[in-house]
C-alpha cells in the first residue's frame, strides 16, 4: 500500500470514528436505540464513499481486491483505536457508573436464565467482562473482527482493474504517435 493511500485511510479513519463515537453517545448513552439501524446503513455507505474515493484519488482508479481489502480493514484498524481510545477515556473518566449500569442491565437480564449451579461463577465472568480494560479490548476486537469481514465482502464489488479498452486505447496512442512522427519526417 503506497503512502498516499494510506494517509487518505488514516484521514477518513478519523471521520469514521466521529460516526461510531456518535452512535456510541447516541444508542448507548441516550438509549435512542432505533438509531442503530440509521447509524449502521450509515457505516456501509460511508466505506464505500471512502474506498471508492481512495481508489479514484490515490490509485488512478484502480484496485486490485487485495488493496481493497487492505484498505478496507486498515480504515476499521484505525477508528478501533480512536473508538476504544475515546470509550477508554468515557468509562474511566467521565461515565464510571456507565459499566455498572450496564452490568445490572446484562444480570437482570440473563440472571433468570443463569443455571443456579454455576450461578455465582457466570456472575463473576460476567462482572470481569464488564470491566474497562476488558470493555475497550472487546469493544477494539470486535472492530477488527467486523472490519475483517466487511473488508472480505465488500472488496468483492469495490476493486476495479484497468479496463482493457484503456489499456487498448493507450497502446493505439503509442502507435499512432510514432506513426505521425514517421509521417512528418517524410514530409520534410
Amino acid at each position: 500500500m503506497n503512502k498516499q493511500l494510506l494517509n487518505h485511510c488514516m484521514k477518513w479513519a478519523f471521520a469514521f470514528s466521529a460516526l461510531f463515537i456518535l452512535n456510541f453517545i447516541l444508542v448507548s448513552i441516550l438509549k435512542l436505540s432505533f438509531l442503530s439501524f440509521v447509524f449502521d446503513i450509515a457505516a456501509i455507505l460511508f466505506v464505500i464513499f471512502v474506498t471508492i474515493n481512495a481508489r479514484v484519488k490515490c490509485n488512478n482508479n484502480e484496485f486490485s481486491y487485495s488493496q481493497s481489502f487492505k484498505y478496507i480493514f486498515l480504515l476499521y484498524f484505525f477508528t478501533a483505536f480512536v473508538v476504544a481510545l475515546f470509550e477508554l477515556i468515557y468509562v474511566q473518566f467521565i461515565n464510571t457508573s456507565y459499566l455498572n449500569d450496564s452490568l445490572e442491565t446484562v444480570l437482570a437480564t440473563v440472571g433468570p436464565v443463569l443455571e443456579s449451579e454455576n450461578l455465582e461463577d457466570s456472575i463473576e465472568v460476567i462482572e470481569m467482562l464488564f470491566t474497562p480494560k476488558y470493555y475497550v479490548f472487546f469493544s477494539f476486537f470486535n472492530f477488527i473482527i467486523a472490519g475483517f469481514f466487511v473488508a472480505l465482502i465488500f472488496s468483492i464489488f469495490l476493486r476495479r482493474s484497468p479496463s482493457i479498452f484503456d489499456k487498448k486505447f493507450d497502446d493505439e496512442n503509442v502507435d499512432n504517435s510514432d506513426t505521425n512522427a514517421k509521417d512528418n519526417n517524410i514530409e520534410e
